[in-house]
């Protein structure tokens, strides 16, 4: 019985114990050593890793192993991607700057007069069901904003639709484009949820400890059953948090390098890429190494020799019905209705409480996990254990 309860103990400790991926490229470092959000983008003939430079010179483009250009945008502080158009949060214009890739590079779209986004910090792009596209973006405060964006005739146009009250200023946000459930991270608070009604939840707790000191930025892979994965940053610990898209924590990310030396990243914005390319045919994570002031880039067929990932969603493929709200390996997912894409989907949440009070109730724990049983089973086990020692040649 003693040898179960034990074996039973160090089986949870391991399951709960970080995962290790090496990364397979990295870039040059930004020169202001300011490296912000990155992306990625796979156009036909050309791959790009988009960084961002929060202190002074714009954005920095490269492609897998190659040396850099400089789009002076000046100070960007976040970037997201769909298909060939980029969003850059441009601090130096306090706008957003929409650019178009080809295999020749970045083209900017004419950006519209008199359009402002005040202090602009974190930005989400999503391409709707019925191909428009929908950007969320923080304005660094407890305010994000969201537009519709119009492409046509080399410009972009945007048409505010909604203002959302959070907690504190994110530390990252991402959308669901199935669904428009935006994700919003909050620094010493959680993940929270906010539908296209406006009403908010939180999905994960940082009292249950399975996020880390702090929350940094927020990714989602999205899957071709209807469910998605959602990644967060913990930079104090260097390591990323796998949770369902209910909650449940799956798994713990460490990237290290691949002469096999110590993992000594430091990740607090990154980007999940789960379509496949030339380079990645699997899809790649490109991660904000805070220490080097560059990115890290990491083949999602690493990370699947670790953590198994399900098939991605493919836009273009068929939109799923929704998806029970199981806990299993399926990663389950809260019904998310019928909508025709961002604004359309929700249901998910409640009433939208006041926003200067905590939606969260304290030390609510609503992340389980294999932590969660460490201390029963040990307090047990140290109840029944043998006083004199352990006796090897017992059963």
């Amino acid at each position: 019985m003693k040898r179960v309860l034990l074996a039973q103990i160090l089986l949870f400790a391991s399951s709960a114990a970080a995962q290790r991926v090496p990364w397979t490229i990295e870039t040059t470092s930004i020169a202001t050593n300011q490296a912000g959000d990155p992306a990625f983008m796979s156009v036909p003939g050309a791959e790009f890793i988009i960084g961002t430079d929060t202190a002074a010179l714009g954005v920095y483009v490269w492609r897998p192993g190659g040396a850099p250009t400089v789009v002076p945008t000046g100070i960007a502080t976040s970037a997201d991607a769909r298909g060939s158009v980029l969003v850059v949060a441009s601090l130096a214009s306090n706008s957003l700057r929409v650019f178009q890739a080809s295999s020749a590079g970045l083209t900017e779209f004419t950006p519209p007069q008199n359009f402002n986004v005040p202090s602009p910090r974190h930005v989400a792009l999503a391409r709707r069901l019925d191909g428009g596209f929908e950007v969320s973006v923080d304005t660094s405060s407890s305010v994000l904003e969201q537009y519709a964006m119009r492409i046509a005739d080399g410009g972009v146009d945007f048409t505010l639709l909604r203002t959302i009250n959070v907690v504190q200023a994110p530390s990252g946000i991402a959308v669901d484009d199935r669904s428009g459930l935006l994700y919003v991270a909050q620094p010493t608070l959680g993940i929270m949820t906010v539908d296209s009604s406006g009403n908010r939840d939180f999905l994960v707790s940082i009292d249950g400890g399975q996020l880390g000191a702090a929350v940094g930025g927020i990714e989602l892979f999205l899957a071709a059953n209807g469910t998605a994965l959602v990644l967060s940053a913990a930079p104090n610990e260097g390591e990323l948090k796998v949770h369902a898209m209910d909650g449940q924590f799956l798994a713990t990310l460490q990237f290290a390098n691949p002469d096999g030396g110590p993992a000594t990243l430091r990740p607090n914005s990154f980007d999940v890429f789960e379509l496949p390319t030339p380079t990645f045919p699997r899809g790649v994570l490109v991660v904000q190494d805070e220490l080097m002031a560059n990115y890290k880039l990491v083949d999602l067929d690493a990370v699947a020799a670790v953590f198994p990932l399900p098939a991605p969603f493919l836009p273009g493929a068929g939109t799923p019905g929704p998806v029970d709200g199981g806990s299993g390996s399926d990663a389950g997912v809260t019904d998310g209705g019928s909508g025709t894409g961002i604004g359309g989907g929700g249901g998910m949440g409640s009433p939208r409480p006041n926003p200067t009070v905590d939606p969260m109730t304290p030390s609510c724990g609503c992340t389980g996990g294999p932590f969660a049983l460490l201390p029963a089973l040990f307090l047990l086990w140290c109840i029944r254990r043998p006083r004199r020692g352990f006796d090897l040649t017992r059963p």
